[in-house]
């Protein structure tokens, strides 16, 4: 007993040191010391490469394996989602390649299967390099008629499995607010500048896509994106896939047959200043053209916008016209998101929105748009999905809002009357205890999170997050606060519109909710 603390203390130490070069069998030894699924700190782990797979242009990563000895083909220590680069661009490892990897070790294990030691997301130095083709693979440039040929061509909801460089002419952009978190616009385009915003017309509608500056009609742009028949309510658009990078070849004069919108209300730092505490937060409002905000927690530096507290409740009113969508620039400072939980842009169809902030938000703007918007459409992914798309996103960001529909593995934090929320892990497969992401505070009726338990399928909707911890260099993937968690029937539903009219009614002594004219009890069954 005493040689086993002795050893225990001394794989204790080891996981706790500062980075320094390790070995291979080293970096096994302090993973098999782990406990189920933990991780050390930042380490640094020197090795020769082999068992190295294609590198991944999707994710900008690539996985292998690790030896200490040249000659070896095989190693016990996997390297999982390195991310090589060279004098700053993508720079794949080959087979036979020396690295220094900076990462966390980790002891991963799936119920009845053998524990796996992981070098988790790590940093890549190449020390000596073998001679062999890095080249990477690229896109073919197509024309926005063979795009529509091609996405004809798929049956219902298929995706190509090939990514395609389109190249076109912006003809009609349908929402042109070019938002400053998270950067990206729904627009069409063309093989002309003739105003064409329909497939049969001869566009292509570009969901959702990530230029780097804002774009205008007329903009001569090439798209990145693997090609999409969407379906909805029966009707097919051929489409990109969401967040696809969006580069401006030419710019345009502007001038086509494109409609673009203009804010009917802006609040902006000036309408704040001066009001609320700051730390605590005091009462701010501001109000223009008829539409008043109020945040009861709030505070107006003057500088950049105002500050809504954690626990605050924000209002807008219209006193006339109807809400169609608000706009909030949001501020990310020093890396530390200050998005509050809310929606870079919400659809409200109403004259009155109103939500209370799971955490701080920091606005910088907030435009209001009168009349009607259309609700926003997302299809669901799955939790290795959403996984795999957080481990995308650079370091300290956020994504879109997504859909993510899977089951419970565990509850981390059980349901909080106070705040309304939960913390679990989420699977693909019903019978696992082992999660792949983690939806953070997700908010939920008391109904549904008293409870929900292992095994029911859930759908969170929300935005996906990549932390990195200043200190220790650890990364974290979750759902991030404030996602919105609905119990489902074991069919569920496939695609979800975002709407913000959402009514909760009681009858008969029981409650249910009703969602776009539709009824539905709180596991989220539609009912008569």
């Amino acid at each position: 007993m005493k040689k086993f603390f002795t050893f225990f203390a001394a794989a204790l130490t080891a996981i706790t040191m500062s980075a320094a070069n390790l070995t291979v069998a080293e970096a096994l030894a302090m993973g098999n010391a782990l406990a189920d699924n933990a991780e050390t700190d930042t380490v640094v782990v020197e090795g020769f490469a082999v068992n190295v797979t294609p590198y991944d242009i999707a994710f900008g990563n690539q996985q292998f394996y690790l030896a200490d000895d040249a000659a070896s083909t095989t190693s016990d220590l996997m390297v999982f989602r390195a991310k090589p680069t060279k004098n700053g661009a993508a720079y794949p490892v080959l087979a036979g390649d020396k690295v220094q990897l900076k990462g966390t070790i980790k002891k991963y294990v799936k119920e009845g299967a053998a524990p796996i030691i992981e070098v988790m997301y790590p940093s890549v130095t190449f020390v000596t390099e073998v001679a062999g083709d890095r080249t990477l693979a690229t896109t073919t440039e197509i024309t926005v008629a063979k795009a529509l040929e091609i996405g004809n061509a798929l049956s219902e909801g298929a995706i190509t499995d090939e990514t395609y460089d389109i190249v076109g002419y912006v003809t009609q952009i349908d929402d042109n607010s070019f938002n400053t978190s998270y950067k990206n616009m729904i627009f069409w385009i063309a093989d002309e500048n003739n105003g064409a915003a329909t497939n049969a017309a001869g566009a292509f509608e570009v969901y959702r896509g990530k230029p780097t500056q804002e774009l205008k009609v007329g903009d001569k742009v090439s798209v990145k994106t693997k090609i999409q028949k969407y379906v909805k309510d029966g009707s097919c658009t051929i489409e990109s896939v969401s967040s696809a990078p969006v580069t401006l070849l030419q710019a345009g004069t502007g001038e086509g047959s494109g409609e673009t919108s203009t804010a009917d209300v802006v609040f902006d730092k000036n309408d704040f200043a001066g009001q609320g505490v700051s730390g605590t937060g005091g009462a701010v409002s501001a109000e223009k053209n008829g539409v008043t905000f109020t945040c009861d927690k709030g505070f107006g530096d003057g500088t950049y916008g105002v500050r809504c507290y954690k626990g605050s409740t924000v209002t807008i009113i219209s006193a006339t016209e109807q809400i169609a969508k608000i706009e909030f620039d949001l501020a990310t400072v020093s890396g530390k998101d200050y998005s509050g939980g809310l929606d870079p842009v919400t659809v409200v169809n109403a004259k009155e929105w109103t939500v209370t902030l799971p955490s701080q938000a920091r606005m910088n703007k907030i435009s209001i748009y009168f009349g009607t918007a259309e609700a926003a459409k997302l299809d669901t992914i799955t939790a290795a999905e959403a996984k795999a798309m957080a481990e995308a996103l650079p370091e300290n960001t956020q994504s879109e809002k997504v859909a993510v529909k899977a089951y419970v593995a565990s509850v981390k934090t059980a349901y909080d009357p106070e705040y309304g929320n939960i913390t679990i892990w989420l699977t693909d497969d019903p019978t696992s205890t082992y999660g792949d992401i983690q939806a953070y505070r997700a908010k939920c009726t008391e109904e549904v999170g008293t409870a929900l338990m292992p095994g029911n399928q859930v759908l969170v909707v929300g935005t996906l997050k990549h932390d990195v911890n200043a200190e220790s260099g650890k990364h974290y993937y979750e759902i991030a606060q404030g996602a919105e968690l609905t119990l489902l029937a074991t069919e569920g539903i496939e695609e979800v519109v975002l709407t913000e009219n959402v009514q909760k009614v009681m009858v008969d002594g029981v409650l249910y909710i009703v969602r776009d004219n539709k009824m539905y009890n709180v596991q989220g069954v539609q009912v008569r």
